[in-house]
Protein backbone atom coordinates (compact mmCIF):
# COMPACT_ATOMS: atom_id res chain seq x y z
CA UNK A 1 0.00 0.00 0.00
CA UNK A 2 1.19 3.51 -0.51
CA UNK A 3 2.54 5.36 2.28
CA UNK A 4 0.64 8.27 4.19
CA UNK A 5 3.16 10.64 2.35
CA UNK A 6 2.67 8.86 -1.51
CA UNK A 7 -0.87 9.81 -0.87
CA UNK A 8 -0.80 13.28 0.45
CA UNK A 9 1.20 14.26 -2.86
CA UNK A 10 -0.31 13.51 -6.69
CA UNK A 11 1.31 10.51 -7.61
CA UNK A 12 1.37 10.01 -11.85
CA UNK A 13 0.30 6.38 -12.62
CA UNK A 14 3.44 6.09 -14.57
CA UNK A 15 5.52 6.71 -11.34
CA UNK A 16 4.37 4.09 -9.13
CA UNK A 17 6.12 0.84 -9.50
CA UNK A 18 4.52 -2.61 -10.00
CA UNK A 19 3.41 -3.84 -6.42
CA UNK A 20 1.64 0.19 -6.15
CA UNK A 21 -0.20 -0.56 -9.20
CA UNK A 22 -1.38 -3.47 -8.48
CA UNK A 23 -2.58 -2.53 -4.92
CA UNK A 24 -4.64 0.17 -6.95
CA UNK A 25 -8.78 -0.35 -6.79
CA UNK A 26 -9.69 0.63 -10.67
CA UNK A 27 -13.21 1.70 -9.03
CA UNK A 28 -11.88 3.52 -6.19
CA UNK A 29 -8.75 4.75 -6.81
CA UNK A 30 -9.41 7.50 -9.38
CA UNK A 31 -5.98 9.41 -10.42
CA UNK A 32 -6.14 13.47 -9.50
CA UNK A 33 -6.85 15.12 -12.19
CA UNK A 34 -8.55 17.92 -14.13
CA UNK A 35 -12.33 17.47 -13.37
CA UNK A 36 -14.74 18.43 -16.40
CA UNK A 37 -17.96 19.74 -15.50
CA UNK A 38 -20.72 17.94 -18.09
CA UNK A 39 -20.69 20.03 -21.39
CA UNK A 40 -20.75 19.43 -24.82
CA UNK A 41 -17.50 17.78 -24.78
CA UNK A 42 -19.29 14.71 -23.00
CA UNK A 43 -21.04 12.32 -25.72
CA UNK A 44 -24.54 11.55 -24.98
CA UNK A 45 -25.09 8.29 -25.20
CA UNK A 46 -27.59 6.45 -27.93
CA UNK A 47 -30.82 7.86 -27.58
CA UNK A 48 -29.68 10.82 -25.59
CA UNK A 49 -30.66 14.71 -26.98
CA UNK A 50 -27.45 16.37 -27.67
CA UNK A 51 -26.85 19.07 -25.36
CA UNK A 52 -27.52 21.69 -28.43
CA UNK A 53 -31.23 22.57 -28.73
CA UNK A 54 -32.72 24.35 -30.92
CA UNK A 55 -36.51 26.23 -30.10
CA UNK A 56 -39.26 23.71 -30.00
CA UNK A 57 -41.66 24.75 -32.86
CA UNK A 58 -44.08 23.60 -35.97
CA UNK A 59 -41.36 25.13 -38.27
CA UNK A 60 -38.90 23.04 -39.35
CA UNK A 61 -36.80 26.42 -39.59
CA UNK A 62 -36.23 26.65 -35.72
CA UNK A 63 -35.70 23.18 -34.76
CA UNK A 64 -33.84 21.17 -38.01
CA UNK A 65 -29.97 21.45 -38.49
CA UNK A 66 -29.79 18.69 -41.22
CA UNK A 67 -31.95 20.47 -44.03
CA UNK A 68 -34.24 17.76 -44.91
CA UNK A 69 -37.14 17.98 -42.10
CA UNK A 70 -40.67 19.30 -42.82
CA UNK A 71 -43.36 20.75 -41.18
CA UNK A 72 -44.72 18.07 -38.92
CA UNK A 73 -48.31 18.10 -36.98
CA UNK A 74 -47.30 18.06 -33.37
CA UNK A 75 -43.95 19.59 -31.38
CA UNK A 76 -43.52 15.79 -30.24
CA UNK A 77 -42.77 14.79 -33.55
CA UNK A 78 -41.18 17.86 -34.83
CA UNK A 79 -37.46 16.18 -34.28
CA UNK A 80 -34.26 16.37 -36.34
CA UNK A 81 -32.20 13.64 -36.73
CA UNK A 82 -29.17 15.75 -35.40
CA UNK A 83 -30.83 16.63 -32.30
CA UNK A 84 -30.02 13.28 -31.01
CA UNK A 85 -27.28 10.66 -30.94
CA UNK A 86 -28.00 7.33 -32.67
CA UNK A 87 -26.05 3.87 -33.18
CA UNK A 88 -25.87 5.19 -36.52
CA UNK A 89 -22.72 7.39 -37.15
CA UNK A 90 -23.25 10.44 -39.62
CA UNK A 91 -20.58 12.78 -40.35
CA UNK A 92 -21.31 16.53 -38.65
CA UNK A 93 -23.91 18.07 -40.99
CA UNK A 94 -25.78 15.47 -42.77
CA UNK A 95 -29.45 14.31 -42.64
CA UNK A 96 -29.74 10.35 -41.59
CA UNK A 97 -32.30 10.24 -44.50
CA UNK A 98 -28.78 10.03 -47.02
CA UNK A 99 -27.31 7.13 -45.12
CA UNK A 100 -25.99 4.59 -47.37
CA UNK A 101 -27.70 1.80 -45.87
CA UNK A 102 -30.85 3.33 -45.37
CA UNK A 103 -32.33 2.49 -49.03
CA UNK A 104 -31.26 -1.38 -48.54
CA UNK A 105 -33.49 -1.24 -44.89
CA UNK A 106 -35.85 0.33 -46.45
CA UNK A 107 -36.57 -1.92 -49.74
CA UNK A 108 -40.13 -3.32 -50.20
CA UNK A 109 -38.54 -7.06 -50.45
CA UNK A 110 -36.88 -6.21 -47.12
CA UNK A 111 -40.05 -4.75 -44.98
CA UNK A 112 -42.34 -7.40 -46.56
CA UNK A 113 -39.96 -10.08 -44.84
CA UNK A 114 -39.86 -8.19 -41.78
CA UNK A 115 -43.37 -7.98 -41.34
CA UNK A 116 -44.24 -11.78 -42.53
CA UNK A 117 -41.90 -12.86 -39.94
CA UNK A 118 -43.57 -10.10 -37.36
CA UNK A 119 -46.80 -11.55 -38.33
CA UNK A 120 -45.76 -15.47 -38.04
CA UNK A 121 -44.55 -14.41 -34.47
CA UNK A 122 -47.58 -13.65 -33.61
CA UNK A 123 -47.63 -9.67 -33.55
CA UNK A 124 -50.38 -8.31 -35.00
CA UNK A 125 -50.29 -4.28 -34.51
CA UNK A 126 -51.30 -3.44 -38.20
CA UNK A 127 -54.85 -3.33 -39.24
CA UNK A 128 -54.44 -6.19 -41.40
CA UNK A 129 -51.76 -8.94 -43.21
CA UNK A 130 -51.97 -7.33 -46.69
CA UNK A 131 -48.75 -5.37 -48.57
CA UNK A 132 -49.99 -1.96 -49.02
CA UNK A 133 -48.40 1.73 -48.43
CA UNK A 134 -49.82 1.75 -44.44
CA UNK A 135 -48.48 -1.46 -43.38
CA UNK A 136 -44.84 -0.71 -45.24
CA UNK A 137 -44.76 2.54 -43.28
CA UNK A 138 -45.54 0.22 -40.37
CA UNK A 139 -42.51 -1.73 -40.96
CA UNK A 140 -40.32 0.86 -41.81
CA UNK A 141 -40.88 2.93 -38.83
CA UNK A 142 -40.13 -0.59 -36.86
CA UNK A 143 -36.88 -1.25 -38.55
CA UNK A 144 -35.53 2.25 -38.35
CA UNK A 145 -36.44 2.37 -34.34
CA UNK A 146 -34.39 -0.80 -34.34
CA UNK A 147 -31.67 0.46 -36.69
CA UNK A 148 -31.43 3.81 -34.46
CA UNK A 149 -31.39 2.71 -30.83
CA UNK A 150 -30.06 -0.73 -31.45
CA UNK A 151 -33.29 -2.57 -29.76
CA UNK A 152 -36.96 -2.38 -29.82
CA UNK A 153 -37.66 -2.60 -26.00
CA UNK A 154 -38.42 0.83 -24.33
CA UNK A 155 -41.40 1.33 -26.14
CA UNK A 156 -42.26 4.14 -29.09
CA UNK A 157 -40.53 7.15 -29.83
CA UNK A 158 -40.86 9.61 -32.77
CA UNK A 159 -38.58 9.23 -35.36
CA UNK A 160 -36.65 12.40 -36.57
CA UNK A 161 -39.22 14.45 -39.28
CA UNK A 162 -36.55 13.72 -42.33
CA UNK A 163 -37.15 10.48 -41.47
CA UNK A 164 -40.58 9.72 -41.20
CA UNK A 165 -40.78 12.24 -44.26
CA UNK A 166 -38.47 10.17 -46.51
CA UNK A 167 -41.16 6.83 -45.41
CA UNK A 168 -44.01 9.01 -46.47
CA UNK A 169 -42.67 9.34 -49.85
CA UNK A 170 -41.79 5.95 -50.83
CA UNK A 171 -44.85 4.91 -49.39
CA UNK A 172 -47.73 7.43 -49.75
CA UNK A 173 -51.00 7.43 -48.30
CA UNK A 174 -53.70 10.56 -48.69
CA UNK A 175 -54.21 10.20 -44.63
CA UNK A 176 -51.37 9.86 -41.87
CA UNK A 177 -51.86 8.61 -38.55
CA UNK A 178 -48.94 10.46 -37.02
CA UNK A 179 -47.28 9.68 -33.82
CA UNK A 180 -48.83 6.85 -31.76
CA UNK A 181 -47.59 5.95 -27.89
CA UNK A 182 -48.64 2.90 -28.27
CA UNK A 183 -50.02 -0.31 -29.97
CA UNK A 184 -53.37 -0.38 -29.99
Amino acid sequence: MMDEEDSARNVELWELDRSQLNKLDPFRDDPAGITRSLDATVAPSYGQEVPIVLEKSLDPDTYCSCSCCKTMTTERESLCCRSKVYCVQMPPGQCLSSHKDLRKLLDPIVLEVNLKLLWESGVYETKDQEMNNDNYRYGCYRTLHIWLYGKKKGGRVCLPSCLVNYIRDLFPDDNYTGFVNRSP
